[in-house]
């Protein structure tokens, strides 16, 4: 068994002790504002989504909090602050110790909001943005577009193009969609606008080919980006989605804590907790990391870890590993 560090156990226990309160506090406002979203209309997942980041955010902010404050290391001028800098041999002089203890408790406290979020949510599954082999684009020179699938096993499929005007008197674009030579429906299906969704359901199958050819109307078609899209046939589990959807909260408080030991040696610690709670917010809520859109895929029923996540989470994952490296190098030349 792993034996945590002192300042991690002391943090543990107390970020535990004081996020409670207030978790189950934003627990019970979310619980209530998600049961009136429902109860006044059909709830949408980008609806639903923000109940489920309030506690979660809640118990990010608490814990970072109480070990910035309860640790003397983590601003200029603290009481303790000394003795912390004489007896600590760490390069952090054990502030990367209090600040696992806080994830640690984070971590203990997104449990039940993962949960909740699973049991809130359709059981998952894989969505495949396809890659086309030919020019993406219907138009008067092109015809038709070709995917390959490689075997995906799919129930089905979606297809979103970008619709542009024509030069000519505006006609609605059909579409006929073959799988691996079969057509996928009966009749060809009409888009009239950019972007509009035609969502194509089927017995679930292997498809190896796929072909989107024109039929009629004269609307020029983008398929770029996530225009075409197959559904995995099989679900997986809620759980685990919920409980990643959860935990993606754990790297905007690592980032934010690790600019906080950064900037430690400069400034008291209003500062330092107006620069933790700021670096919070604009990583959760302002879409920096997958902490913003998690909960929202998760209750759409789309699989996580299909997901293009971890590139979005790259700028912050980098930045606080740079930050925690960088804390090391400053602390070591100041002695503090």
């Amino acid at each position: 068994m792993i034996a945590l560090p002192a300042a991690s156990r002391l943090l543990l226990r107390r970020a535990l002790a004081r996020a409670l309160g207030p978790v189950a506090v934003t627990g019970a406002i979310a619980l209530i504002g998600a049961q009136t979203t429902v109860t006044f209309g059909e709830p949408s997942p980008a609806a639903l989504a923000p109940w489920l980041h309030l506690p979660a955010f809640t118990a990010a902010a608490v814990c970072g909090y109480t070990a910035i404050e309860a640790w003397p290391a983590f601003a200029q001028r603290r009481p303790g602050a000394d003795w912390v800098l004489r007896l600590r041999s760490d390069p952090w002089f054990g502030c990367a110790g209090a600040a696992l203890g806080a994830m640690l408790a984070l971590a203990l406290l997104l449990l039940p909001i993962g949960i909740a979020a699973a049991l809130t949510s359709p059981p998952p599954r894989a969505y495949r943005a396809l890659q086309p082999d030919t020019v993406p684009i219907l138009d008067a020179e092109r015809d038709h577009i070709d995917y390959t699938v490689d075997g995906f096993d799919c129930a089905e499929l979606r297809l979103r193009p970008f619709a542009f005007v024509p030069t000519d008197t505006p006609l609605p674009t059909k579409l006929e969609v073959l799988a691996d030579g079969a057509p996928l429906t009966e009749a060809p299906l009409a888009i009239a606008g950019t972007r509009d969704l035609l969502p194509i359901a089927f017995a679930p199958r292997t498809i190896r080919s796929l072909t989107i050819r024109r039929t009629a109307g004269n609307l020029p078609l983008l398929f770029a980006d996530d225009a075409v899209v197959v559904v995995e046939a099989t679900p997986r589990s809620r759980w685990l989605n919920g409980l990643c959807a959860a935990s993606w909260h754990l790297l905007p408080l690592a980032t934010a804590l690790a600019i906080a030991m950064l900037l430690a040696p400069f400034a008291a610690l209003p500062t330092i907790t107006l620069l933790f709670g700021s670096s919070l917010l604009v990583q959760t809520l302002g879409s920096l990391t997958p902490a913003g859109e998690a909960f929202t895929l998760v209750l759409r029923g789309r699989w996580l870890s299909s997901e293009p996540l971890i590139a979005r989470a790259l700028p912050s994952a980098a930045l606080c590993v740079i930050a925690f490296s960088l804390t090391a190098l400053v602390r070591r030349r100041l002695g503090r």
